[in-house]
């Protein structure tokens, strides 16, 4: 029998394996303050699950996150059709809760990776662009089919690519400043730009992050955009994107109601204006014969109706050669006829 026995390394890559069977990604902190230590089956605790951060960062509790990202789609796509010349596709993906260990090691290589001042309260963040968008705007500026791919995964970008990054990332902070200005105003700064993720050090890797990503297509060509957050960053604002999506609500059905009230106010509708009426009897009706007066007794005030609805006082004359009537008053339905 083989007396080879595992290195602490190995050990340590088998526990970090293991992932929940729920599916889910759980929240980490390295603080265990509000969780609880998860334990192999040697006793060995592999890091502290912080329930409080799973329950207030899941989808579900982040709706207006999609919302600010759906506007951001737009307004990235449109950017980079006018900063390239091509016409690309930008789909916006699912945000999820993370270890910044896993997601640092899921990352593709080359990618720029930029460390973002995301003010005024939100502290740091990670922009990725991977090496796929990074071609796609680098070879469509210089003339080619925009489906250049990077061939050496550990190489550095050159100070022509840096460059190009730099106004990737201003065109960026641009278009998501724009997404986020209805929810939270935010501000974002690039403090310095890396290739390798050990120059990082967001956080600390059994540290919660919330990521999500963008993608960009065009033709062949296929690039990511991607946002890493720590969920401590984020937690100052958590309250006013909950409300914000309240209040969005009551935004939208002023904005209906705004339209509503324009189309009836274009909407025509018949007024009739009774001069004078003369009750008769079937009897009288029958026995008339040509050449008969009625004889009308005409008020000088007129009311002119909307479907039966007074709505005008008036005065009835002539102008322009035609009968016309002279509005005297508004009738307010509250008033009476």
């Amino acid at each position: 029998m083989s007396e080879a026995q595992l290195s602490q390394d190995e050990i340590d890559a088998l526990l970090d394996g293991v992932a929940p069977e729920s599916g889910e990604a759980p929240a980490w902190s390295t603080s265990g303050a509000s969780g609880h230590g998860v334990a192999n089956s040697v006793g060995a605790v592999t890091g502290s699950f912080d329930s409080a951060s799973a329950g207030r960062f899941n989808n579900g509790h982040l709706p207006t996150l999609a919302l600010i990202n759906e506007r951001f789609v737009d307004l990235f796509a449109k950017a980079l059709h006018g900063f390239t010349g091509r016409r690309a596709t930008v789909t916006a993906g699912p945000a999820s809760v993370v270890k910044y260990a896993a997601f640092v090691a899921d990352l593709p290589t080359p990618s720029s990776l930029n460390i973002v001042h995301m003010g005024p309260s939100c502290g740091n963040g990670l922009f990725v662009f991977d090496s796929g968008l990074l071609y796609f705007v680098i070879d469509s500026l210089f003339g080619g089919s925009g489906s250049m791919s990077a061939t050496k995964s550990g190489r550095h970008f050159t100070t022509t690519e840096q460059r190009l990054i730099g106004r990737l990332c201003e065109m960026v902070f641009r278009d998501y400043a724009k997404a986020w200005e209805s929810v939270h105003p935010m501000q974002f700064e690039l403090l310095r730009s890396e290739s390798e993720t050990r120059f990082v050090n967001l956080a600390g890797p059994e540290d919660a992050v919330l990521t999500y990503g963008f993608s960009i297509r065009s033709g062949a060509s296929e690039g990511r955009f991607q946002v890493c957050m720590p969920l401590d960053g984020i937690d100052p604002i958590r309250d006013v994107i909950m409300r914000e999506v309240r209040e969005k609500t009551a935004v939208a059905d002023a904005r209906w109601s705004e339209r509503l009230a324009a189309q009836v106010a274009a909407a025509e509708i018949e007024i009739v204006a009774h001069l004078a009426s003369v009750p008769v009897t079937c009897k009288e009706l029958l026995e008339m014969q040509v050449g008969d007066v009625i004889v009308l007794d005409i008020k000088p005030s007129i009311v002119a109706c909307a479907d039966g609805i007074p709505v005008l006082r008036c005065r009835y004359g002539n102008a322009d050669g035609r009968y016309a009537i002279r509005v005297e008053e508004v009738i307010v339905p509250s008033s009476g006829a």
